[in-house]
């Protein structure tokens, strides 16, 4: 998805920025002395940015994700390099996702519902490469029933076209509790002989690893 190191990426992309935010706090990162040490560099960038009008909130979590690096610095001085045109299109590329259009509603979907949806149901995956066929038959299913099931697919198709957990976790879905990891199906329709679908696919996929 990008160039990047992958705590350049994190951090980049952790905040969330307004459109009128996006290169002014890019700029802001690019025109850090690049002599100062970590230590300086901190309350540098909080002076910076708090003069350009951009958010302590968004500072603060940038720092964050910069200072569980071992070398911060580096990913600074990879940040600047890049130069702010090209944080703000990597920005962009990144936060956009797939299209979550619903042709058939003839409008855009509700961004609140999805975006609760992806978190609380996504978190069900434990990144385990084994587990993603039955968990994206329930993800699906479960959309489905909530009118969310274009941008599920969508999203389901973006994240298998590369790095499903990168993707995960650009998109900041909570990784799965242990004891919260597997679905709770008891709530879920009676399958009889003859039926199919997605539902009955993922049900037939969890006896089978039950061993019956």
């Amino acid at each position: 998805m990008s160039d990047l190191s992958s705590t350049a990426f994190s951090a980049m992309t952790a905040v969330a920025l307004a459109p009128d935010e996006r290169q002014v706090w890019f700029q802001v990162l690019c025109d850090l002395d690049a002599d100062l040490t970590w230590d300086q560099a901190e309350p540098a960038l909080t002076t910076s940015a708090a003069a350009a009008g951009v958010g302590t909130d968004t500072v603060e979590e940038f720092l964050r994700v910069v200072a569980n690096d071992s070398d911060p610095m580096s990913v600074l001085a990879e940040l600047r390099a890049a130069g702010p045109d090209l944080l703000e299109d990597t920005y962009l590329a990144a936060t956009a996702g797939p299209d979550t259009t619903d042709p058939a509603a003839g409008g855009e979907v509700d961004e609140a519902a999805w975006t609760e949806f992806l978190h609380s149901h996504g978190a069900r995956w434990n990144r385990e490469e084994d587990a993603w066929p039955q968990f994206r038959d329930w993800f699906l299913y479960e959309a489905d029933q909530r009118g969310l099931g274009d941008p599920a697919r969508a999203f389901v198709e973006y994240a298998e076209s590369g790095d499903k957990t990168q993707t995960f976790a650009d998109y900041q879905v909570p990784y799965p509790d242990v004891a919260t990891a597997e679905p709770d199906v008891s709530a879920y329709p009676e399958v009889t002989e003859g039926d199919q679908g997605e539902w009955v696919a993922y049900a037939d996929a969890l006896l089978s690893q039950a061993g019956y």
